[in-house]
């Protein structure tokens, strides 16, 4: 149900309270509806993070019993897995990306680049600009495109402020975090494709 005072006044989004009598039934049978369809979606949210848990405890208790039976120690569990079923037709794959973001330095590695592409008159490399800015571009959520920045540094210029400025990019990259991604699939016969199990339900 809406927030409500303590006297039983509906909170509307401004914070101003409204008695119930002077609410429309439609707008109290909309709230009833968002309520109940945003708490049944919290419950599947919550049903399928325990799910991943539990996956994720299951490959690591057999990943560690499969190291003691081979008389090896395993040490990181960072990487890409994956499972497949004695028939063949069920696999999961499990992996552990690392969460890259760039600290100040990622500023002055692009002043060099704009440096190197304003001088250059090669007009193979205007094209290059414009991939520069559009990577180096800022989104709403204030990032830049990672990968593509990155990817820049496959460029192999003998430029000395390109050279650099890559090193810059290269030493400017932190590690934040990590996140853990499954994904569990199936097919009929050998010859079929693996389907994943979706488990997005908008994309169902």
């Amino acid at each position: 149900m809406a927030k409500k005072t303590t006297a039983g006044e509906w909170l509307d989004a401004r914070g101003k309270a409204i008695p119930p009598k002077y609410i429309k039934p439609i707008d109290k049978k909309r709230d009833a509806l968002v309520e109940r369809v945003v708490k049944r979606s919290l419950q599947a949210q919550k049903s399928l993070q325990k799910i991943k848990e539990q996956n994720f405890k299951d490959v690591m208790a057999f990943l560690f019993y499969e190291a003691d039976t081979l008389g090896v120690k395993r040490k990181s569990k960072k990487g890409n897995l994956q499972f497949t079923n004695f028939s063949g037709d069920k696999r999961f794959d499990i992996s552990v990306n690392d969460i890259l973001e760039f600290d100040e330095q990622i500023h002055f590695a692009k002043e060099l680049i704009d440096e190197c592409l304003n001088d250059w008159s090669d007009g193979a490399r205007h094209e290059l600009k414009v991939i520069v800015d559009d990577v180096f571009d800022v989104d709403k959520k204030g990032k830049m495109d990672k990968e593509g920045i990155l990817a820049l540094r496959k460029h192999n210029f003998r430029d000395k402020r390109w050279k650099k400025a890559m090193e810059l990019i290269s030493d400017s990259v932190r590690v934040v975090g990590s996140r853990k991604y499954t994904k569990a699939q199936t097919r009929g016969t050998p010859e079929d494709e693996f389907k994943t199990i979706n488990l997005n339900y908008s994309s169902i």
